[in-house]
């Protein structure tokens, strides 16, 4: 035998010490092998594309769909199929929606789980148990794998299989500390018997106004699906020193009005946004009785389109801003403010007598669209050209158009495959080095990013689309800027025409 196979004979001896040991994995390995083939999974040209890539991993490029269709066939029609598949793709949104608009629960938690079921058992068919158990998410491994492997069709196990799925409600304080204890595992007691409470007193209000048994379990499987889905970090934090916070936007249901109810009783600090006035609010609690409104002088209704999501959003630019543009220059543009509307003589103007702020440059951006005497026009534009050279202010004139880049100036710009805007012009404004002048190289920078930024807001734009701009942009600004800002020092303006 040679020495390298004895190398792997003593290792492997270390994990199978005896024959029998051996004999089991050489046969599990076969088995293994025995089983039919898994999904390969081939997906090419994604970069800048991660909701469509997302959606393409949850869907498995249609191979969920497929088992839906194999496991029931004509059986269901083709609209619950797509409510199985939307709800396998997107869980938390297919459930908060079902909880705003299914009226009775307790059917459609029977009828999809079994359903879910039928599916996982069918996909899981190809593995060995031990490969979907290590799939499974730790909390709930036990009761996925007993629903799995149970047969609920079998009379002595149906009672069993309908507990693990939480059908058996019992309207009492003792069968809601038990479910969550069950379903929120990470709640102490002090939470537990808080948030029980809470639930009860809601549901014994409910009974109390004529609801019947169902109509209470229906509430309460909303209520446990809420916390377990919305919720769960909220209770965890029931009692600590730090009160939790709830900021609830827009028209509040029944349902959902009890719920941050009950949040409320157990130890919460509630806040509702109610963007459209209290009326909708109103219709469920007509005496308020459930929480104040706030009453401040000169309170005004909400802005048009205005929400949190809105708000968030603007302080998340702004702090992507930040870092996009990083050290800010301490001059700023003052462009146009300074003129006073006479033409070329406003060009000629010193720059010295433009402005005295030490805060700005005063420059300007002008179009001349036409000749205010055609015999002259000519003389005076030489004119104004000599003026120019003579001040010896930094000059590029352009005729026509400005050239396109060449293949070499596109070379000479380093840059690699992004997969967001801000990577982008993270990357590419790394071609912008002016080392000897820091303030200068700030103000560059920060005007590109300005005009990149802008461009990004214009309808129909792409990353790649942009990435071409922002490359173009760099390339021109290479051309012309060491013309522009040779030996350049605060105020000096250059010109280009």
């Amino acid at each position: 035998m040679e020495q390298t196979d004895l190398r792997y004979l003593k290792s492997l001896a270390k994990q199978y010490p005896t024959v029998a040991a051996a004999a089991t994995e050489i046969i599990n390995l076969q088995s293994i092998l025995s089983l039919p083939k898994g999904t390969e999974h081939f997906i090419t040209d994604i970069h800048g594309e991660y909701d469509q890539f997302q959606h393409v991993l949850k869907n498995g490029s249609g191979a969920i769909k497929r088992k839906i269709e194999d496991e029931f066939g004509n059986a269901i029609s083709q609209a619950e199929k797509k409510s199985i598949a939307t709800l396998i793709y997107y869980p938390e949104q297919k459930m908060e929606q079902v909880i705003k608009t299914e009226e009775n629960m307790e059917d459609w938690y029977k009828v999809t789980l079994y359903r879910l079921i039928r599916i996982c058992k069918g996909a899981s068919s190809k593995y060995t148990r031990s490969k979907v158990r290590k799939a499974l998410p730790k909390d709930f491994a036990y009761v996925i794998e007993e629903l799995l492997t149970g047969r609920p069709d079998v009379s002595d196990q149906e009672a069993y299989y309908n507990e693990i799925m939480g059908m058996d409600f019992q309207m009492s304080m003792d069968f809601i500390h038990v479910s969550l204890r069950k379903w929120l595992p990470r709640m102490n007691e002090f939470q537990r018997q808080n948030v029980a409470a809470s639930i009860y007193d809601s549901l014994d209000s409910l009974r109390k106004a004529g609801k019947t048994e169902n109509m209470l379990r229906n509430a309460y499987i909303k209520f446990m699906c809420w916390l377990y889905y919305k919720f769960e970090r909220i209770v965890n934090q029931l009692g600590e020193n730090h009160i939790p916070k709830i900021l609830y936007e827009g028209q509040i249901s029944n349902y959902e009005l009890m719920l941050i109810s009950i949040l409320s009783n157990a130890g919460c600090d509630v806040v509702l946004l109610q963007y459209a006035g209290d009326q909708g609010y109103l219709k469920t609690d007509p005496g308020s009785v459930l929480s104040d409104s706030l009453q401040m002088e000169d309170l005004q209704p909400f802005p048009q389109g205005y929400c949190v999501k809105k708000v968030r959003d603007e302080i998340q630019n702004e702090l992507n801003n930040e870092r996009l543009y990083g050290i800010r220059p301490s001059l700023t543009n003052c462009t146009n403010a300074w003129i006073k509307g006479n033409g070329l003589d406003d060009i000629r103007e010193s720059i010295l007598l433009r402005g005295n702020d030490s805060r700005f440059f005063y420059n300007c951006f002008c179009r001349i669209n036409g000749a205010e005497d055609k015999l002259t026009y000519a003389n005076e534009l030489f004119r104004l050209q000599q003026e120019l050279r003579n001040s010896k202010r930094n000059t590029v004139i352009v005729s026509k158009e400005i050239p396109r880049p060449t293949p070499q100036e596109i070379s000479e710009i380093k840059r690699s495959n992004y997969t967001s805007e801000d990577q982008m012009l993270l990357g590419l404004a790394c071609n912008i080095q002016y080392g000897a002048n820091p303030e200068l190289q700030r103000i560059l920078h920060k005007t590109f990013v300005d005009v990149m930024l802008a461009e990004s807001q214009k309808e129909g734009e792409n990353l790649n689309r942009l990435t071409n701009r922002a490359v173009y942009l760099l390339c021109w600004m290479r051309r012309y800027l060491p013309k522009l800002f040779i030996n350049w020092k605060s105020p000096g303006i250059g010109w280009f025409i």
